[in-house]
């Protein structure tokens, strides 16, 4: 048999897939003509085909040699080139056969393949153009353009190359996968939704098919059906680093956050270079408050993808909760150095330096911010601004009901298909309106420890009347093993602990426990779980405490008030309806307990004789424009001092320079360190006067001083963080108190300070009111809660709406 003959039965074999017998064929010619470029080629594109490409190449470039004018083997060169993971080589081999044949399809198809993998999108599409312009129905270079405009950020273009391709065969599912991920970039969840089902119609063995459809999924707020399409793509590739990020994803976001650190540690097993991977560990372990973990995952993600700025900000977010505030700040800055349109870290920057009084650093930040928020809103998107702190920058009521709500809306879509069905058996209405009725209210909280929630509502719990409620507890936050922990637990019939139960299990287990009506005391503040009533667990859900606004959220049917925080005005600018209380919103424990320590102006570093000005709120409560007001009444007031709480990091230096910088001696500033509430109560009582921060007001800080007989001057605000002081005052008479502006307020300073028979005359006013006016009396406010909470269950059974009531006078 002729070499030719040879050749062509080798060429049939391979041709047929029966590689190993082509392959002992093209040996048989290679013994006799070891320079036979064809059978050298042919031998190492089996190579190729069978995992080594390195003997590939080395048979190849030897065809080559022999005859270096052949494309074909030019680009089969490439092909083996590419599966070693030498792209460069790739390239040049396709390039050289395209050289030598100018119109060579597939070369043209496998260089765009190549600068596609390489990131170089817009040559990618160059090539695959090139290649479809030269066989119009070269459907595999359709695919991968649509997956190049896809990556490009040109879904328009690249659902116009899906449809071509549905066209020329409605059978090829990859298709419909990349039109899916085009429309899923447009927002087009459903019809993104239904290309995936069709893909997996087509191919259902393809696991990258089931975890983009879980992906439409998450951002749709699905995350029950994202979690089981997770789980089928891992039963189709338990090797999917992909399919494992994606589940932990959806776990976390569920509430779950020990599985999805289990899920996080398997991708990053299975891909050691996996970016995201690292950086969602981080995340989990961020929210498991295991802080030397996230940083060690952050710094991991930022060695594998430097350039990416979220990372830093996270590393910031860790920083800030361990206690480092130097490292949180020069982690954002890095985030922003990396990018400084990251718009995730100009609201954490800005909230670091509020609470730094760093106001020189401040800048432009306050403006830059309120153009990224409102730009966000007019376009219909969440800002990245929480509401918190938009509350504690600005009182535009409207502004502020803007971002709760944007968040909200974010809520509702993620909780929206797993709303839970409440198993408890409701009561006939008749049964409700009975007063035998025993009403099962819920209290929700992170708080249930040492902190200003607990300190204010300690004292409720065991107050409530048993015969007409049965008072639960919802805890997802630490157990500090504190008196106040274990008072709130004794004093209340069911205490059950949600930390680490993920958010639909937590709300099935209140809809289990028959909740009527459940009372979120968080809102929008550090660590909130707004899932869980995002969930509807109960048939009435209130919110009070906590954030002093609106949270904007459709789930919560009340807002436990007063007309002074949120006067009827104020109406359209919360989702709530108001439940007034008849005395005052916030709530007060009458048997706090001060100590009786020895203690001394001289022990706290106080001036024996000095006139003592005190405030003890956070420090991003205090601004330029308070600190100026303050520095003013020290000049004015010979021989005061104001007493202030030690700042994290540089605050405290901060405000010692800027006393400097009005002509202030830094020493008139003294700096208490925290302490116990019982000995924080006994030492407030070397104060003279209270001075309160105008934007957001003091709330328990105010009520402490107030019970620890020192009067308090404030101002009422335009929103309800910046009016809670005066409702306050107004609860145990001392209104006058309440300045209508700046001016006033260092008048009134003033005057109290120089002229002692007003002070004292405040002082008297304050000892006999804190006995025998309303803020202090717990057990009268309980009543009121109790008439409040009793009217939404009536108009509850009545099938009324929520709407605005009064709970009654005293």
């Amino acid at each position: 048999m002729t070499i030719n003959s040879l050749l062509k039965k080798a060429v049939g074999l391979h041709k047929a897939g029966n590689l190993q017998k082509a392959l002992s064929v093209y040996q048989t010619i290679l013994n006799a003509r070891a320079d036979h470029p064809d059978a050298l080629h042919l031998s190492g594109l089996i190579a190729h085909q069978c995992g080594d490409h390195e003997k590939a190449q080395s048979l190849i470039r030897a065809a080559i040699r022999i005859n270096p004018k052949n494309s074909s083997y030019y680009n089969n060169l490439g092909a083996a080139s590419r599966s070693a993971g030498d792209f460069k080589s790739a390239e040049d081999c396709y390039g050289q056969a395209i050289a030598l044949e100018p119109d060579y399809t597939e070369a043209w198809y496998n260089l765009g393949s190549v600068k596609h993998a390489a990131g170089n999108l817009d040559r990618a599409v160059e090539c695959y153009s090139r290649a479809i312009r030269l066989n119009p129905r070269y459907i595999d270079a359709l695919n991968n353009l649509a997956a190049a405009y896809n990556d490009l950020g040109k879904p328009a273009e690249a659902i116009s190359c899906c449809r071509k391709i549905i066209g020329l065969d409605a059978g090829y599912a990859q298709a419909f996968n990349n039109l899916g991920n085009a429309l899923k970039t447009m927002t087009r969840y459903s019809e993104a939704q239904e290309a995936y089902q069709k893909a997996i119609a087509l191919m259902p063995d393809q696991c990258e098919f089931y975890n983009n459809l879980a992906n439409v999924h998450m951002d749709n707020g699905n995350l029950k059906a994202a979690v089981e399409l997770y789980q089928k793509s891992i039963s189709l590739n338990s090797k999917s680093a992909e399919s494992f990020n994606g589940l932990g994803t959806a776990l976390k976001a569920l509430g779950n956050h020990n599985e999805a650190l289990a899920c996080f540690k398997k991708s990053v097993g299975l891909r050691p270079d996996d970016y995201q991977g690292y950086h969602n560990m981080g995340n989990t372990f961020l929210e498991l408050q295991n802080y030397p973990e996230a940083i060690s995952c952050y710094g991991r993600a930022i060695h594998l993808n430097p350039r990416q700025p979220e990372p830093y900000l996270n590393m910031g977010f860790a920083h800030r909760d361990s206690g480092h505030p130097d490292d949180e700040y020069q982690a954002y800055r890095k985030a922003l150095q990396i990018d400084p349109d990251y718009e995730k870290t100009y609201s954490h920057i800005l909230h670091h330096l509020m609470q730094a009084c760093d106001w020189e650093s401040l800048g432009g930040l306050n403006d830059k911010l309120d153009w990224i928020t409102r730009r966000a809103i007019r376009n219909g998107k969440r800002p990245e601004e929480m509401p918190f702190l938009n509350l504690a920058r600005t009182d535009d009521v409207e502004l502020n009901y803007r971002v709760a709500r944007s968040w909200s809306l974010e809520i509702e879509a993620q909780c929206s298909a797993l709303r839970p069905i409440r198993q408890a058996e409701k009561p006939t209405p008749a049964a409700a309106l009975n007063d035998k009725y025993r009403i099962t209210i819920g209290y929700l909280s992170n708080n249930f420890k040492n902190h200003p929630t607990a300190h204010l509502t300690a004292g409720i719990f065991k107050r409530h009347d048993r015969g007409g409620f049965k008072v639960n507890c919802y805890s997802y936050g630490e157990d500090d093993k504190s008196d106040y922990r274990r008072t709130i637990q004794a004093t209340c019939d069911h205490f059950v602990d949600l930390q680490g139960i993920d958010h639909l299990t937590a709300a099935r287990i209140i809809a289990d426990d028959g909740v009527d009506l459940l009372i979120d005391l968080v809102g929008y503040m550090k660590g909130h779980r707004l899932h869980i009533p995002a969930l509807r667990p109960a048939p009435i859900q209130i919110r009070w405490l906590g954030m002093a606004g609106t949270t904007g959220a459709g789930f919560f049917d009340y807002l436990l008030t007063h007309p002074i925080v949120t006067p009827e005005n104020h109406e359209p600018y919360f989702s709530e309806a108001f439940a007034y209380l008849p005395d005052c919103y916030q709530v007060n424990d009458q048997g706090q307990k001060i100590a009786d320590d020895a203690i001394s102006r001289d022990k706290m570093g106080l001036p024996p004789s000095a006139f003592v000005f005190c405030c003890f709120c956070t420090h991003y409560k205090i601004n330029p424009e308070i600190f100026d007001v303050w520095m003013k009444i020290l000049k004015s007031v010979p021989d005061s001092v104001l007493w202030l709480l030690e700042g994290k990091g540089r605050a405290s230096e901060n405000l010692r320079r800027a006393a400097r910088s009005h002509g202030v001696a830094d020493s008139r500033l003294v700096f208490a360190k925290k302490t116990a509430k019982a000995q924080h109560l006994q030492r407030l009582q070397l104060a003279d006067l209270a001075l309160d921060t105008p934007l957001v007001n003091g709330a328990a800080t105010t009520s402490d001083a107030l019970w620890a007989g020192v009067p308090v001057i404030s101002i009422q605000g335009n929103h309800f963080a910046s009016r809670m002081s005066a409702c306050i005052l107004s609860a145990i008479g001392l209104s006058e108190l309440v300045a209508r502006d700046l001016e006033g307020y260092e008048t009134l300073a003033q005057r109290l300070a120089t002229q002692p028979h007003l002070l004292s005359g405040q002082k008297e006013i304050l000892h006999h009111n804190r006995t025998n006016e309303p803020l202090f009396d717990t057990a009268m406010f309980v009543k009121h809660l109790e008439t409040a909470y009793r009217i939404m269950w009536e108009k509850h059974q009545k099938g009324d709406k929520p709407t605005l009531f009064h709970a009654g006078k005293r």
